[in-house]
C-alpha cells in the first residue's frame, strides 16, 4: 500500500495504481474549475462594433447586458442590448427605453449579465449634448434630422430640447434622438446665422462685407481677403470688388450684412 498526505492534512491510501488515478482526476477538475473561473471573468463580446467585457457589477451607463431568465416579452433571453442610458435604461427589441433591472419581470442583478467597454466607448447622451432627432414617439414637433441641444432633464420623455436654428423646445425621448456629429452641429449653428438675418444660408445681398474664402484662381485676389460684394448673378459665385477695383468671382463668407452697415444707414 502507498500512502499521501493531502495540502489539508488528509490522508489517503491505495496502490501507486489508485493513488496516480486519483492524482490525474485531480489535476483535471482543477483545470476545468480554473477554465471555468477564467471564463466568467474574462469572457468578450463585440456589439455595434465596439468590444466589451464581462464584469461582477451592476449595469452602469455605457455598459450593455445580457438578460437571462427576462420574462417580459420587450426583450429576448441571451441577446445584448445596450449600451445602457443614464436612466439606467437599454433600447428593447422594438426600440424603446426600458429598466435595465425590474424585478417583476425578473431582470435582477442575479438574472442581468453586464459587460463594460474594453476602451473608448460612445457615452449616453446628457444635458448639454447636440441631438438629432430621428422619429417622433410621444409629441414633439421637430421635423426629423432637425438637430437639437439638450438644455434640460425630464423623465418620459427624457430631455428638454432646443431646435439650434430658431431656439424652438420640445421635450424628446432618449429613442427618438441620437448624437449628432460636430459636422452636422456646425452646420445648424451657420443656419441659425443665417435665419437671424432673415435669410437662407449662404444667401448674399449687393453690398455685403464678406472675407474671401477660395479665390478661383483669380490673379489680383486672395484667401482672407476682405471686401465689398458688387453683384448677385443667379447660378454663379458673388462678384466682389478686388484691390484693384476689378470685380472677381469668388467664395466668401459673410462678415457684415448690408442692412447692418452703418454707413449704408
Amino acid at each position: 500500500m502507498a500512502k499521501i498526505t493531502l495540502s489539508d492534512g488528509t490522508i489517503l491510501e491505495g496502490t501507486v495504481k489508485e493513488l496516480t488515478q486519483y492524482a490525474e482526476m485531480a489535476a483535471k477538475m482543477t483545470k476545468k474549475i480554473g477554465s471555468e473561473q477564467e471564463s466568467s471573468t474574462d469572457e468578450l463580446i463585440t456589439h455595434n462594433g465596439v468590444e466589451y467585457k464581462l464584469v461582477d457589477r451592476k449595469a452602469q451607463p455605457g455598459d450593455v447586458v445580457v438578460f437571462t431568465e427576462n420574462t417580459s416579452c420587450c426583450f429576448r433571453n441571451d441577446v445584448v442590448y445596450g449600451p445602457v442610458n443614464g436612466q439606467m435604461e437599454v433600447r428593447d427589441k422594438d426600440g424603446h427605453y426600458m429598466d435595465v433591472y425590474y424585478s417583476f419581470y425578473n431582470r435582477t442583478t442575479d438574472t442581468v449579465k453586464v459587460y463594460e467597454p474594453v476602451g473608448q466607448a460612445e457615452q449616453p447622451l446628457k444635458v448639454g449634448d447636440y441631438a438629432k432627432v430621428i422619429c417622433e414617439k410621444h409629441g414633439h414637433e421637430f421635423s426629423i434630422g432637425d438637430i437639437v441641444e439638450l438644455v434640460g432633464d425630464g423623465h418620459k420623455p427624457n430631455f428638454m430640447a432646443l431646435r439650434v436654428r430658431d431656439s424652438e423646445d420640445w421635450f424628446v425621448a432618449n429613442e427618438e434622438i441620437v448624437r449628432a456629429t460636430d459636422e452636422e452641429v456646425s452646420e445648424a449653428k451657420a443656419q441659425a446665422k443665417w435665419a437671424k438675418i432673415g435669410r437662407k444660408p449662404n444667401e448674399f445681398k449687393k453690398g455685403d462685407i464678406v472675407r474671401v474664402t477660395d479665390d478661383l484662381c483669380a490673379s489680383g485676389l486672395y484667401e482672407g481677403f476682405i471686401t465689398e460684394i458688387a453683384t448677385i448673378e443667379v447660378g454663379h459665385h458673388p462678384l466682389v470688388i478686388g484691390p484693384n477695383e476689378i470685380h472677381y468671382y469668388a467664395e466668401v463668407e459673410l462678415i457684415t450684412p448690408v442692412e447692418s452697415r452703418f454707413d449704408r444707414a
